[in-house]
């Protein structure tokens, strides 16, 4: 198969890529790693996937059925779901507005007038947190490969975190305080106004978890991708901190999160790339 070929193959597999990122299926483990062993298996490379991404795979998928059972825990344990806390907190950090910023947001520019283009936009920037760390695990195992392991051990590490946090600190985004009054009413954007279906997994065997609001890993886990591909690739790639910074409004905007769920999801992402980019980084590449 000569190179121009394969970048065919390539750009037409991307467009479909983005065509289902932007329609009604979602992405799920399954899609992410097919993606990827599709594109290896194009460029000739697919010697190690299986070896070196099969235990980063399960490692997630643990993950995401831990999640999905995470308020089940707390609701044995007799913890509700929490809102005053972290409303309080997002009042007082912004105590100069008149309102919390979702709530200002969607009052004053609510997404039945704005244009489709932007919610488009806007919607593919939200979405990109189902595959952005994926896209960053995989850059960095085709030209960082002794960086991998650093990498899926902190992002798991960092996400397994999360999912303790949402057991024990059940929260409510902002959509949820809204249908049950707390909240002035609130769409929930990225979801009923663009994205009503959410895809097929294995993982969706498991229950949802509407309280896994504090952190918020939309904005965690681009923002730890964007430091890793900054720190390996230089700062020609700072650009890639685009995307975490348009998530943070669009979650805010869409009411899927307060601001400071990001500010702490920010937090836990750093914390951990520190750790394992600096301090850790020769034990773990000698793995």
């Amino acid at each position: 198969m000569n190179k121009k070929f394969r970048i065919l193959i390539f750009s037409i597999f991307v467009i479909l890529i983005l065509y289902l990122n932007i329609s009604t299926r979602g992405f799920s483990v399954e899609m992410i790693m097919i993606s990827i062993y599709f594109s290896l298996l194009i460029f000739g490379v697919s010697k190690n996937f299986l070896k070196d991404w099969i235990p980063f795979l399960i490692g997630f998928w643990g993950y995401e059925s831990t999640r999905g059972i995470a308020d089940d825990f707390a609701s044995m344990l007799g913890i509700k779901p929490n809102f005053n806390i972290v409303f309080n907190l997002e009042k007082s950090l912004f105590f100069f507005l008149k309102d919390v910023p979702t709530i200002l947001l969607q009052q004053n520019f609510p997404f039945s007038e704005m244009p489709k283009f932007f919610l488009i936009t806007l919607f593919f920037f939200y979405s990109s947190f189902f595959w952005i760390w994926a896209g960053t695990a995989f850059l960095i195992w085709l030209k960082k490969p002794e960086y991998f392991k650093n990498f899926v051990t902190s992002f798991l590490l960092m996400s397994f975190f999360g999912n303790f946090v949402f057991a024990f600190f059940p929260t409510m985004p902002p959509w949820y305080a809204s249908q049950i009054g707390k909240l002035p009413e609130l769409e929930r954007v990225m979801w009923s106004a663009i994205f009503p279906n959410h895809g097929v997994s294995f993982v969706s065997f498991w229950d949802s978890n509407d309280f896994a609001a504090f952190p918020s890993h939309h904005f965690g886990w681009t923002f730890f991708s964007a430091l890793w591909i900054t720190k390996l690739f230089g700062k020609k790639w700072v650009w890639s901190f685009i995307f975490p910074f348009v998530i943070l409004f669009s979650i805010v905007y869409g009411a899927e999160h307060y601001f400071v769920d990001a500010v702490f999801g920010g937090i836990i992402s750093f914390v951990f790339f520190r750790i394992f980019s600096k301090n850790s980084l020769e034990y773990f590449a000698r793995i």
